[in-house]
Formats: structure tokens, C-alpha cells, sequence
């Protein structure tokens, strides 16, 4: 059974991981090295995405749009 639950471990990573992503061989039996692996990756994909989400935050931090008075919904107050 722990030998299925590897292979399927490993079977996981290679669909869910990109190339660059995926462990180097030799650390897949070695479960420190792994975990060290994909603490390395977390942080590596944090500074990835979070350089152009980051933007995104900034312009949600503006203060609300202020609306003009519509001439046509005047007679709906």
C-alpha cells in the first residue's frame, strides 16, 4: 500500500506541477526534501503572482466611485 500511495504521489505531481516545478528525481523517496522542495516552490510562486496582484489591490483601494445625478431618475426619489 505505501508503495501505491508513492507511485500515486508522484503521479499527482507530474500532472498538477510544470517541468521546473516537478522534484528532482533522486529527492522523491526522501520526505525532508520534499517538504524543503515545496516550501521553496510556495515562496518562489508568492513572489511570482503576488508582483501583479499587488497592482490589482492598489487601484481597490481608491475610494468609491462617486456618482453624478442622473437628470432621468430625478422623478424616481
Amino acid at each position: 500500500m505505501l508503495a501505491i500511495d508513492h507511485a500515486n504521489r508522484i503521479l499527482s505531481w507530474q500532472e498538477n506541477l510544470t517541468s521546473d516545478e516537478m522534484p528532482e528525481r533522486w529527492k522523491w523517496h526522501l520526505d525532508w526534501e520534499i517538504d524543503e522542495h515545496f516550501k521553496i516552490l510556495k515562496i518562489k510562486r508568492e513572489e511570482k503572482y503576488s508582483s501583479s496582484s499587488s497592482a490589482l489591490s492598489d487601484d481597490d483601494d481608491t475610494s468609491p466611485i462617486e456618482w453624478e445625478e442622473n437628470a432621468y431618475s430625478a422623478r424616481f426619489k
